[in-house]
């Protein structure tokens, strides 16, 4: 059942920002890198999290939206990681920027949103994103490992037909 957060009206541009915070729940970060994963990937400890919000007048996806939110993510994704270490006694922590890459599909009726990155081979994330019935509706799987999060089989395939309905594996 996806969560959905309700943000004050302060704007599009800040409901945006706080939706893709909601794919920052996981705490790991997207790969930019192509292909599937092996089953190792599956066998990790993965986290994922699905989040719903109104899309506030957005009707469908593009790919400058798609490359809008995963910088966002990646800069959210950053600070997080270092204030976190700045908490934990390390001053002058650097943490990088995680690189990632997005892709848009029209599969099943819809337009479908990947974004994935990756913070230094050791930290992987993926977004699937959506918008349906007025929803901007998002999982996420994060990995912490140097492989991509698989998305055609395992727990995040599973979540992602859950909520969907449907598999990015299915033709």
């Amino acid at each position: 059942m996806p969560l959905t957060r309700r943000e004050p009206e302060a704007g599009r541009g800040r409901r945006l920002r706080s939706a893709l915070a909601g794919a920052l729940a996981c705490g790991c970060v997207l790969t930019a890198q192509g292909g599937e994963p092996s089953a190792r990937a599956t066998t990790q400890k993965m986290q994922i999290a699905v989040a719903s919000q109104p899309a506030e007048g957005l009707s469908e996806l593009t790919l400058p939206l798609l490359n809008v939110m995963a910088d966002w993510v990646a800069k959210r994704w950053q600070k997080r990681s270092h204030d976190f270490a700045v908490s934990q006694g390390y001053k002058g922590a650097d943490v990088p920027l995680p690189t990632g890459g997005v892709s848009l599909m029209k599969r099943h009726g819809e337009n479908i949103g990947v974004i994935r990155l990756q913070v230094a081979d050791a930290h992987q994330m993926v977004v699937v994103v959506v918008i349906r019935g007025g929803q901007l509706i998002r999982v996420t799987c994060g990995l912490p490992d140097s492989e991509p999060v698989p998305v055609t089989f395992g727990p995040c395939a599973s979540q992602i037909k859950e909520t969907f309905g449907w598999s990015l594996g299915d033709p």
